[in-house]
């Protein structure tokens, strides 16, 4: 089976002593992935590119957003069939990102954005993982 490496890059910023976690609106018009539901930037690591390197480019495309503070490599890698791209096998590696900065833009894969707290972030994007995983990760911050 061939593998296909991704990032998934959880986006959060702090202001006025508040955290907020950005959740992007699928366009359901796009037939891969497909559906209406809130999730997070995720995108393919090119060949010449390291991981941060696709992490910065993926957020750049599909929000805009250039001031990142801090990254965070996860220990999780996530592994799965990828959905509609044939018989690959992908590989996941999950970051936390700060940024100071707002969407400037969204790519055609999204049709809106919410700067969401914890709980409503939670709820909100969907997650193909357990939840509880998600909210122990959002705790760390």
């Amino acid at each position: 089976m061939n593998i296909k490496y991704k990032i998934l890059a959880i986006i959060y910023q702090k202001k006025n002593k508040r955290t907020k976690f950005l959740a992007l609106r699928n366009n359901p018009s796009n037939k891969i992935p497909g559906g209406d539901y809130y999730y997070i930037v995720t995108g393919g690591v090119k060949k010449d590119e390291n991981y941060e390197d696709a992490l910065r480019r993926e957020i750049n495309d599909e929000t805009g957003i250039e001031n990142i503070i801090k990254l965070e490599h996860l220990k999780e890698v996530y592994e799965y069939k990828c959905k509609g791209e044939g018989n690959y096998l992908c590989k996941e590696h999950a970051y936390l990102v700060e940024v100071n900065d707002e969407v400037k833009r969204l790519s055609v894969k999204h049709t809106d954005f919410k700067w969401l707290n914890k709980n409503n972030f939670t709820k909100t994007i969907q997650w193909d993982g357990d939840k509880n995983d998600l909210t122990e990760i959002l705790n760390s911050i």
